[in-house]
């Protein structure tokens, strides 16, 4: 069994090695290469040397979003590149197995142990907010529709019905137990968690979701569970512009609005016990002091304001319950903690290691720092680094300027290798008449010394990094 590693002190920063790359396209005029696009559903399969495409806009206004599919075939080197433009299709011929419909604005997320996508919701040409949820098997090429569960088959539990349909918010997989009582406290299972989004009627304020994986077919063994809060940081800490004292629907003690937002699953050390138990919870497989959590950063609210914190997000699945509270909040000297902090922004991007592997920090890229305009000067290229607790600080990595680093971009693609992430395509602003800045090109950014040493000792996820590979060897052809 691999040991633990500590968690890297901050002076880990400054040696990180974190760098960008662009790919270089080849056979890019056969017709295969998918146009400037932004929003689409987007992730990355067999460690990161295949990305995929499906959907999005072609056009900022995104009147039109489209059911297309693009698969890029990297080399190993990760300096070159191949599309290939594909026809989705379903693995079944029955009516509720299906691929999803044209579509923009959804939240997905990759399995890597099963190299398996899942995508949330979005927006339709109509502009209706969507709110089913399917799964892309790299292993097969197909897409399947799943319907989970209102009722459980293997206990009197009633599940809630789906979450209201929203585009905008965030989908990623943990671990955990899920559904209250003890159904689903064995920590070892795997969920997916929605948080967030923006739907028909606004933002969603207190809107975290579980959904066991588990199950064959179209039909989950068991629903989606909100999950309830249970404790947290009052939300006037982290929301600007309220007076101290003054009472408002913001001040419950769920998870504030957010939407075009990240969600990174993390570590943390395991110091805090459970509501419910004397014991500590999210034990790891060894009891090793680790616990899975989410960490969310910056989007905008309900009012349409961005930020910048960072958001920890604690869940104990036996209770159904989560805890949240701000990391790296202000100090006292708070002109130069505002110096090391990044800007606020909404459609960001997580550069992070995939599910289950984890590191002591992730980076943030680019974004929008309004809501009010879609100026270029209003688009980020800033690469910023957060180290996880117990350090818990932000610092901007000193990269070179462009052509090195990819330029301002906002609702671009992501997907994740266990060393670096892919960005692909986004958009970089609007002023008019046909100057609509949609981007097809492919970066890579690379984590960082900090990050390899950590895989290779294993101290990323807990031991679970050979099962992790085992299975990557099972399913990928």
């Amino acid at each position: 069994m691999h040991r633990l590693l500590p968690l890297l002190p901050l002076a880990a920063a400054a040696s990180s090695s974190s760098s960008w790359s662009q790919v270089s396209i080849t056979q890019a005029d056969n017709g295969q290469q998918p146009p400037p696009i932004m929003s689409a559903i987007t992730g990355a399969f067999a460690n990161g040397t295949q990305f995929l495409i499906f959907g999005g806009c072609t056009s900022s206004c995104c009147f039109a979003p489209i059911d297309a599919q693009w698969t890029l075939d990297l080399t190993q080197d990760l300096t070159q590149g191949t599309w290939s433009k594909r026809i989705p299709h379903s693995g079944s011929l029955t009516a509720m197995s299906a691929v999803p419909s044209a579509r923009f604005g959804a939240a997905s997320t990759v399995d890597s142990t099963k190299d398996i996508l899942y995508a949330f919701g979005g927006q339709d040409s109509s502009q209706a907010f969507l709110g089913d949820l399917y799964k892309f098997e790299a292993r097969t090429q197909e897409w399947t529709e799943i319907k989970p569960s209102i009722f459980s088959e293997t206990s009197t539990l009633s599940f809630q019905r789906p979450p209201a349909p929203r585009a905008a918010a965030s989908l990623s997989v943990v671990r955990g137990g899920v559904g209250g009582g003890r159904e689903g406290g064995r920590g070892q299972e795997k969920h997916l968690v929605l948080i967030g989004g923006f739907g028909r009627q606004g933002a969603k304020e207190d809107e975290v979701w579980g959904l066991k994986l588990s199950g064959t077919g179209r039909q989950m063994e068991n629903g989606w569970v909100r999950l309830v809060p249970s404790s947290s940081t009052d939300v006037r800490e982290v929301e600007e512009g309220k007076e101290e004292g003054t009472p408002s629907r913001s001040t419950s003690r769920g998870l504030p609005a957010r939407w075009h937002h990240v969600a990174v699953p993390v570590k943390i050390p395991n110091i805090t016990p459970s509501p419910s138990s004397s014991s500590p919870s999210f034990p790891c497989e060894e009891g090793r002091g680790q616990k899975d959590a989410l960490v969310i950063v910056g989007g905008s609210d309900a009012t349409g304001q961005d930020h910048n914190e960072a958001l920890l997000v604690e869940i104990d699945w036996e209770e159904g319950t989560y805890t949240w509270r701000v990391l790296a909040a202000e100090t006292e000297e708070k002109e130069q903690d505002e110096r090391s902090r990044p800007p606020v922004r909404h459609g960001h991007l997580a550069l992070h290691p995939p599910y289950p592997l984890h590191s002591s920090f992730f980076h943030i890229f680019g974004g929008l720092n309004t809501t009010s305009d879609t100026l270029p000067s209003s688009f980020l290229s800033d690469t910023f680094r957060f180290d996880l607790p117990p350090v818990e600080a932000w610092t901007e990595e000193d990269l070179p300027l462009s052509p090195s680093v990819p330029g301002p971009r906002a609702y671009a693609g992501v997907g994740h290798g266990e060393r670096h992430t892919l960005v692909v395509g986004g958009f970089a602003g609007f002023t008019g008449d046909t100057d609509d800045r949609l981007l097809n090109d492919v970066w890579v950014f690379r984590h960082g010394e900090a990050v390899e040493e950590g895989v290779k000792e294993g101290g990323l996820n807990g031991g679970s990094e050979e099962v992790a590979r085992e299975d990557r060897r099972q399913h990928l052809r």
